[in-house]
């Protein structure tokens, strides 16, 4: 990770590792911005974003979610935990691992 950030220019960086070949999460973020890491885990990042020179706090989260179907749940349960956590502006991204047209499945 810390390749990643110095070839990117980034001054700060969290990684979470990848467990085998399913998920792995990477922030990097400049001087900027102000970030403070409210929660991470295998499955997501949460921060609290400040751009420095503007008024105002946001919420980013990075969300990797349960690539095994009898799972998934436990993605839709932290993200419900996590809504209700704080109310400001909330960026929610990632890869959900979720089907929403056939057309999005391998192979087809």
């Amino acid at each position: 990770m810390e390749d990643i950030r110095i070839k990117t220019g980034f001054k700060n960086c969290l990684g979470v590792d990848a467990d085998r070949r399913q998920g792995g999460l990477a922030l990097l973020w400049d001087e900027e911005s102000d970030l403070i890491i409210k929660s991470y885990s295998k499955s997501h990042i949460d921060v609290e974003v400040t751009l420095k020179g503007r008024d105002g706090t946001g919420r980013l989260t990075g969300i990797y979610g349960q690539p095994k179907t009898h799972l998934r749940h436990e993605t839709w349960s932290l993200l419900s935990n996590l809504s209700s956590q704080r109310n400001i502006p909330w960026l929610c991204m990632g890869d959900f691992n979720e089907i929403l047209c056939c057309i999005e499945k391998d192979g087809q």
